[in-house]
């Protein structure tokens, strides 16, 4: 099993990092687990703050659709985000 690691960044001023671990069955790489999804405030416009994440695996493996839901303040207005994301593994094991 590896452990690969992917970085996004949103429109909101966020940084997410996901952490994905692939498994191998009949010479084809696919996603067996999420170990964990953080995210990074890095606007300079507002705060984003994460609330959580879920994820929802198809493809037989292949493909992860990961939601990371969070709020985004600026100027003392304050609104919830859900950001949606989708990570799928190569045959050989290249995410994407």
């Amino acid at each position: 099993m590896n452990v690969k690691n992917a970085l996004l960044s949103t429109a909101l001023g966020a940084v997410l990092t996901v952490s994905l671990v692939n498994g191998a069955s009949a010479g084809r790489q696919f996603f067996s687990d999420v170990n964990s999804v953080t995210s990074k405030d890095t606007s300079s416009k507002g705060k984003w703050t994460q609330s959580g994440y879920s994820t929802v695996m198809i493809d037989g493996g292949r493909t992860y659709d990961i939601s990371v839901g969070g709020k985004f303040s600026s100027n003392g207005v304050i609104s919830t985000h859900n950001i949606p994301v989708e990570f799928y593994c190569s045959e050989t094991g290249v995410v994407s």
